[in-house]
């Protein structure tokens, strides 16, 4: 996805990483927030979950992509 996205004019603002088991993705989150990213390409289950939770308690306005 790193190679593939300047080729088609998405500019990676953040890699933030998260653990299979992990249930709190805030801190990953917290760091993305502050550089105003738009559309979000996420991991796998239960990842995705966990981080749209997380989003919101975290005041984020848009949806996960």
């Amino acid at each position: 996805m790193k190679e593939l996205a300047p080729q088609m004019g998405i500019a990676i603002v953040a890699d933030e990483v998260y653990g299979p088991k992990d249930t709190d993705m805030t801190a990953q989150l917290t760091k993305i927030k502050g550089r105003t990213p738009g559309d979000r390409v996420l991991g796998t289950n239960p990842g995705p979950a966990v981080i749209a939770r997380n989003r919101v308690q975290l005041g984020s306005r848009r949806p996960s992509t």
